[in-house]
């Protein structure tokens, strides 16, 4: 990916490509997607008797990977309604479904806290 900034004269060639120096080029990275959160769960934390966040027994799960694990493993959806619900593409929400089983699975085979990072702020009312 190159980017040429200011101005300049001629022309250099950049990875085979044309780069004209008299313009600015913008490269622009590809927006985040915004995800539908139907439900904020009360309690932000769970936590194995004995375990310590400070001492690296922590596992954070974004607000989106809990979403889906509620739908998928708790309300039963098929993966394309709740992809649907949550405003995302079914590849999408695989790799937040399969992120967040990761996690859940490690904290409880290895006994780490499991904190549900993130706020309120930003949130969008779900079809849920």
């Amino acid at each position: 990916m190159g980017h040429t900034w200011g101005r300049g004269s001629g022309v250099r060639r950049e990875r085979g490509r044309r780069i004209v120096q008299n313009y600015c080029i913008f490269i622009m990275t590809r927006p985040r997607c915004v995800y539908n959160i139907g439900l904020y769960p009360k309690f932000r934390q769970f936590k194995p008797e004995g375990a310590d966040c400070r001492k690296g027994e922590c596992v954070e799960l974004t607000p989106h990977e809990a979403e889906a694990l509620r739908l998928h493993d708790v309300r039963d959806l098929y993966q394309a309604e709740a992809a649907r619900r949550m405003n995302v593409s079914q590849s999408t929400f695989q790799r937040v479904l399969t992120s967040a089983h990761k996690k859940t699975s490690e904290a409880l085979i290895k006994g780490k806290v499991i904190k549900i990072s993130g706020s309120e702020s930003g949130r969008r009312n779900s079809r849920t």
